[in-house]
């Protein structure tokens, strides 16, 4: 039987237990799923339908075919992979500054298309650099300015909603214990972009829309230097739809 797919990440990272003959059903399950699913998947989990087993399912070629409690017997080498999550990453040359770790999925409260910010990193070594880049775009700090960036992303692609984990949410998700303080909050970070903390309390609920200050509400001694950030602002609303129109086609 075709099953809905899972996208919880956090009942997606909990540990799975080894499977036994009374999961056959679980396998036809996952293979029925993966068959309906075979135009944009590969390969699946159990977990992936909600069952915390370990047990996956693989489609080489024209054949679909399962793994019950697989074991890595070899390996040799290494090598730099990246993780499954979508990521947008603010660099200068080659210098990274901050990243954002997110996926796609409906909303809980209405199904609806949603962006989900699960982290955001920054870097140690990049004091100066975030100096000056902050002086580049009239004051607008670096964070705000990735942020502003995924925010773009969410509107282009037609969100509706635009959650941001929680300092609650992200030690959940990794794994980390309580007593280990965030290097940065999270949560002082969301409220501070007006931020509200949904029912589940693990995430914020973000406006996709940045509020704006008018003139009238700016010192006059600072609207010539807001009209330049904003400038800039809109020159990277502009790109990230450009950029966003092409993978639509």
């Amino acid at each position: 039987m075709v099953k809905k797919i899972v996208r919880d990440p956090f009942f997606l990272a909990q540990k799975s237990v080894d499977a036994t003959e009374s999961d056959k059903q679980v396998v036809t399950d996952l293979l029925d799923t993966l068959i309906a699913n075979l135009d944009h998947c590969v390969g699946m989990a159990a977990n992936m339908i909600g069952v915390k087993k370990n047990i996956i399912v693989v489609a080489a070629g024209p054949f679909q075919f399962a793994m019950i409690n697989p074991v890595i017997t070899k390996k040799t080498g290494t090598f730099q992979t990246k993780e499954g999550c979508l990521s947008l990453v603010l660099s200068l040359g080659a210098d990274e500054l901050y990243q954002i770790m997110f996926w796609l999925a409906p909303s809980p409260e209405d199904n609806e298309l949603s962006l989900w910010i699960g982290a955001l990193q920054g870097t140690p070594n990049g004091s100066e650099i975030i100096k000056g880049l902050t002086k580049a775009f009239f004051g607008y700090r670096t964070k705000n300015l990735i942020f502003y960036g995924i925010r773009n992303v969410a509107a282009g692609l037609g969100c509706k909603h635009l959650y941001a984990v929680s300092n609650t949410g992200y030690y959940a998700m990794n794994h980390v214990r309580r007593d280990r303080k965030l290097k940065t909050s999270l949560d002082d970070f969301w409220q501070e972009c007006e931020g509200q903390v949904c029912k589940d309390q693990r995430f914020f609920e973000m406006p996709i829309e940045e509020y704006r200050k008018s003139m009238e509400e700016l010192k006059p001694s600072k609207r010539a230097q807001h009209r330049r950030r904003f400038a800039k602002m809109d020159e990277i609303t502009e790109s990230v739809t450009e950029v966003l129109n092409n993978y639509k086609k």
